[in-house]
């Protein structure tokens, strides 16, 4: 990451744009933000309305999303320096997964000790483990993975309340402090999120089912169904093809970096999807509606039984 000088919002003091009700957990003094996003932005003024966080400053390439960023009042700061995250008691790294562990590596001369760093990643295996042997020892890393992301991306898709009720994956790496960890769960939870503590292995099986399956599956749903008549079906398509499409609007490559770094879960997924689209499309075929119907109340009993 280049250097650059910080910049700072003149005027009054930070705050959010809207107040929540009182919240208690962990204090932090100063706060870097890498990547100032959805998740890193919504994190920040909820944290700030609840009287979390002191000053913060936020890390990135792109200048017109810091400058909303400050304009919005998510950060106090803003630079495209590396050597900015240095004096800051928590460091997070809300950057696309794909640059996480090269990303640890260029912040980590400039990392005071005893600074806590956490992530926001959809992919945890084999990245935990390498995020945490790129920083010093003295700094702790608990990987978290709040559950709570969109298609919109940037600091202008910030918002509060955006944890409330969502779960939060915590994997800590081997090693981990029980002091950081519990701590990584605790900013979590003061912001409303549901937190579960799991490996690595386990939440990446998890979640290419729930979440990197169903992205590959809105691609492949909107190339065949817009692949012919696509004018036609965008003007005439009702809230259920734009439902289960809505995700594929989400950056490409992103998910492609999510995708191949989940790849063995990944594919194990996929495997069973079309396992289960082939059932269907030979009840079909056969003009089974009797064995149709079987396969879409399962699905449909399968729904009901989670929302239980």
């Amino acid at each position: 990451m280049a250097r650059s000088p910080i910049s700072s919002r003149p005027g009054r003091p930070a705050r959010p744009l809207c107040h929540g009700g009182t919240v208690t957990g962990p204090r932090f003094e100063r706060v870097a933000i890498v990547g100032v996003g959805l998740i890193g932005g919504s994190l920040a003024l909820d944290c700030r309305a609840a009287g979390l966080w002191g000053s913060v400053v936020g890390i990135g390439r792109t200048r017109a999303n810091l400058d909303l960023a400050l304009s919005r009042h998510l950060i106090d700061e803003a630079s495209q320096a590396a050597a900015a995250v240095a004096g800051a008691d928590l460091c997070l790294l809300a950057t696309p997964v794909g640059s996480l562990v090269a990303m640890a590596a260029a912040l980590a001369p400039y990392l005071s000790p005893g600074c806590l760093v956490t992530d926001v990643g959809s992919v945890k295996g084999g990245i935990v483990e390498k995020v945490a042997a790129a920083l010093p020892r003295e700094v702790d890393f608990v990987g978290s993975h709040p559950i709570a992301g969109s298609e919109q991306h940037g600091a202008v898709a910030a918002h509060n309340g955006l944890f409330a009720g969502a779960p939060c994956i915590v994997c800590p790496p081997a090693g981990a402090r029980g002091a950081a960890v519990a701590r990584v769960c605790d900013l979590w939870a003061a912001v409303g999120a549901r937190v579960e503590v799991m490996d690595a292995e386990r939440h990446d099986r998890i979640l290419a089912a729930i979440s990197h399956l169903p992205h590959v599956v809105a691609y492949a749903l909107a190339s065949a169904a817009l692949e012919r008549e696509g004018e036609a079906c965008g003007r005439l398509a009702g809230s259920g093809f734009r439902d289960t499409t809505r995700i594929a609007r989400s950056s490409p490559e992103l998910w492609r970096d999510i995708a191949l770094l989940n790849r063995d879960a990944l594919l194990a997924a996929l495997d069973r999807f079309e396992l289960h689209l082939a059932a269907m499309r030979a009840a079909v075929c056969r003009n089974d509606g009797e064995g149709l119907a079987a396969q879409f109340a399962a699905a449909r009993a399968a729904m009901e039984k989670i929302d239980e």
